[in-house]
């Protein structure tokens, strides 16, 4: 083992202390001889040899002996003891730029992030921005750090590669080109993105490389010339824009956005020549009725389909949304500013739902503070114009199932969120009683992010889905399609189960600032691909019968409490 290497095992033992809070002084000392180690000159196996490590700086019989273990077996028993007081997920963290082992502490100790996806959502959340040593602009420094280590891995998120190619078609149209549409999972929605094709026409392909690579939006990294186009990368993104003549495009559009299986049942209906179809088509629709099949919309378009649903959710029928944080919280605008940004978007209306108290992390909100905020959402009300303002809460479920805040508190809201924040790995059998608790309760309109995974950095908890799914359908409440970028929780599979169980749904963007309204897209596509209707998505109504359904809920809810109308 050469010096770097052992200095390289000194520096991260003291990062793993300063991590899990040891003596400053043994951390300063190992980073000293970690210094002192690359620095010197001669092999430290050599003075090993000759017993001569003792008459190096600052090194005692403690890192002498870590040093002949090293040399033997490339570890040492204090290292390893470091190394389980740490969760691997959490070293992790150190690999994010400007992330220091102090930072990692606080982080893990003091926010509970415990992961790269975690940290990644927590700066979605705006929780690190009131952490010490954090702030908003270092925040988002940080988020941008960890989304691009998380999709070097797994894909991208759908929201990444959506960005980018929105990027790219703005661009493009532009310098000239006609159309640009992204193609593959892109389009069909498919929560994780490998690889990204755009498909351009209208512009020759030797002019889109040069565009591309002076574009920093997107990354900043050069754009490599293509026959057809350019590829490149950005954040782990393979990228690639394909040009195609205006004959061709139906064909690309089609044989490029559904899966193989898809595009092999298509061909087969085309007795295998699927290209002179597309020829004699304006439209891919005009495709699927030359041969006799119904009319797929892309994000269904995988394997054989023999049926699409004739009421199909679209983003039109989307009116409203739920599950919003402002600044009462951990949000960072005001109520009538999402209120406002909800307004801008086309909606109708929005329900506020901050934290309740136990999410302490998140500043939650007790009955005073809830009593407080609806005076606040009244006076927002008269204020706000085109968008009506719901008030409710997000509050946490229990470890037993029930409810962070009283029946009382609940009853004086326009509707309630339950949701799981914390205790995630209980049993299955424990964590299927919780939420069928949850679920049951006459208060509770929605079930939120019902399995509480966060893409690229955590795996939902286990419960059994069918029987949350039908205690929901039987107490009419709603399991949640969560379209936050790193949830989409419930994913499109989840969905079409607990729909099989009689259960309906609400998309909600889980905002935390302004600009987060604008995923209830996402959540949209998950129910497309679901194959949802209108009629199975509670805010798939419009402002006026929303405000009935939520009344008419909540006068049965407080007759199932025997309590009368307040």
């Amino acid at each position: 083992m050469d010096n770097a290497a052992v200095a390289r095992l000194f520096d991260e033992l003291a990062d793993l202390l300063e991590i899990a809070g040891e003596n400053p002084f043994k951390t300063r000392a190992y980073r000293a001889f970690a210094q002192t180690a690359r620095e010197h000159g001669e092999p430290l196996a050599v003075l090993a040899s000759r017993g001569e490590l003792l008459a190096l700086p600052g090194v005692g019989k403690a890192i002498a002996a870590k040093v002949d273990a090293a040399m033997h077996t490339g570890s040492f028993p204090a290292l390893e003891r470091a190394r389980a007081a740490v969760p691997d997920s959490v070293r992790r963290l150190l690999e994010v730029p400007g992330l220091g082992p102090k930072l990692v502490r606080t982080l893990w100790k003091d926010a509970g992030v415990v992961s790269l996806g975690e940290l990644a959502y927590a700066c979605e959340e705006n929780k690190l921005a009131h952490v010490n040593g954090v702030g908003p602009k270092r925040q988002a420094r940080v988020h941008a750090a960890v989304q691009s280590l998380l999709e070097k891995g797994g894909g991208a998120l759908l929201a990444t590669a959506l960005a980018a190619s929105r990027a790219i078609e703005a661009l493009l149209l532009e310098a000239g080109a006609t159309e640009v549409t992204p193609l593959g999972a892109a389009r069909r929605g498919v929560e994780l993105v490998r690889e990204l094709v755009v498909l351009v026409r209208g512009i020759a392909p030797k002019r889109v490389a040069p565009l591309l690579d002076a574009q920093d939006s997107l990354g900043g990294v050069r754009a490599h010339a293509a026959a057809d186009g350019a590829t490149l990368v950005v954040h782990g993104l393979s990228i690639r824009a394909r040009v195609v003549r205006d004959s061709e495009w139906v064909h690309a559009l089609l044989t490029g956005t559904g899966d193989e299986r898809h595009v092999a049942w298509l061909e087969s209906h085309a007795g295998g020549d699927l290209a002179a179809v597309c020829a004699r088509a304006k439209t891919e629709d005009d495709v699927y009725r030359a041969l006799g099949l119904p009319v797929v919309p892309p994000e269904l378009r995988e394997g054989e389909v023999t049926r699409v649903p004739e009421t199909l959710l679209r983003r039109a029928d989307v009116r409203g949304f739920f599950h919003v944080h402002t600044d009462w919280s951990d949000g960072t605008a005001p109520i009538l500013g999402m209120a406002r940004a909800a307004a801008r978007g086309g909606f109708r209306y929005l329900g506020i739902s901050d934290h309740s108290r136990a999410a302490a992390y998140a500043n939650g909100l007790d009955a005073e503070r809830l009593r407080e905020q609806a005076k606040a959402i009244a006076i927002a009300r008269r204020e706000a114009t085109g968008c009506a303002i719901f008030h409710g809460v997000e509050v946490d479920i229990m470890d037993d199932g029930s409810l962070d805040l009283d029946d009382d508190v609940l009853a004086s809201l326009d509707f309630v969120i339950a949701s799981v924040h914390a205790k995630l790995s209980m049993t299955h059998e424990e964590m299927t009683a919780r939420l069928v608790r949850a679920v049951s309760h006459p208060l509770v309109t929605i079930l939120g992010h019902p399995t509480g995974r966060l893409l690229l950095g955590r795996r939902g908890y286990s419960f059994d889905l069918e029987a949350v799914a039908r205690a929901a359908a039987a107490n009419d409440t709603y399991l949640e399609i969560n379209a936050n970028a790193q949830r989409l929780d419930l994913n499109d599979t989840m969905v079409a189960r607990a729909a099989n169980q009689g259960a309906s749904f609400a998309i909600d963007p889980d905002a935390h600032a302004e600009h987060g309204i604008d995923e209830t897209a996402l959540g949209v596509l998950v129910a497309r691909r679901a194959g949802l209707t209108r009629d199975r998505v509670l805010n798939a109504r419009d402002r006026d019968e929303m405000a009935t359904v939520l009344a008419a809920r909540k006068e049965k809810a407080l007759a199932r409490l025997g309590r009368s109308k307040r």
